[in-house]
């Protein structure tokens, strides 16, 4: 109806119920017995966090939330080194100096929301390290000490790559794909690495002209 109309950031099928990121009511799952949106997580600020799903092959519900740290500043302040100013009511302004993040699971039987993972950036445009989840599992690039070349760590194991740069592309308990080279610098190549766990395989794959 259109006196109930919202704006939809996401939809997400998971188990055959399919729920909705909107801007008016938050993360809802949609009720299909009463016909009616049920809210499970209420909508953030929208300049200081967002929350935004994370997709995933696992049938798992994962979100992603960024809780923005702001400083008061003049209406004349000049943003630096890629900072953006903003201000919501025309008389005060304000720039992101960090944000906290985490990545939250919500449990379907107790209807609750479990903390995984968390981080901290110190500035608005620098990296986190929060684990991302790719495809079932979460993943992320450590490098040994002493050695130039990555290790990729889940949830459940730790591979050993022998590359010197590399993007994660999708992780489960029966392999590990990812990209040679890496998408920030000139190094992004056209190459595919599969590390099949089942039976002690390793795949190079050359997609170049395909």
């Amino acid at each position: 109806a259109p006196e109930s109309s919202l704006y939809l950031n996401e939809m997400y099928m998971i188990k055959g119920v399919l729920y909705v990121n909107t801007k008016e009511r938050g993360l809802c799952y949609l009720d299909e017995e009463k016909s009616e949106l049920v809210t499970i997580l209420p909508s953030p600020d929208e300049v200081k966090s967002y929350t935004g799903i994370l997709p995933n092959s696992a049938d798992r519900l994962l979100i992603r939330e960024v809780v923005n740290i702001t400083e008061e500043v003049p209406e004349d302040y000049k943003p630096q080194n890629g900072q953006n100013s903003y201000s919501n009511d025309g008389e005060h302004y304000y720039i992101i100096t960090g944000s906290d993040i985490a990545v939250k699971e919500y449990d379907f039987e107790s209807k609750t929301w479990n903390v995984l993972y968390t981080a901290h950036k110190e500035s608005e445009n620098a990296d986190d390290d929060c684990p991302y989840i790719f495809g079932e599992l979460f993943a992320w690039k450590e490098k040994p000490e002493n050695s130039r070349k990555y290790d990729v760590c889940t949830e459940n194991y730790r591979v050993s790559t022998g590359l010197t740069g590399c993007e994660i592309i999708y992780a489960d308990d029966k392999k590990l794909v990812v990209k040679l080279g890496s998408a920030s610098t000139t190094s992004d190549t056209k190459i595919v690495h599969v590390y099949d766990l089942e039976n002690s395989m390793h795949y190079v794959i050359d997609y170049d002209g395909l």
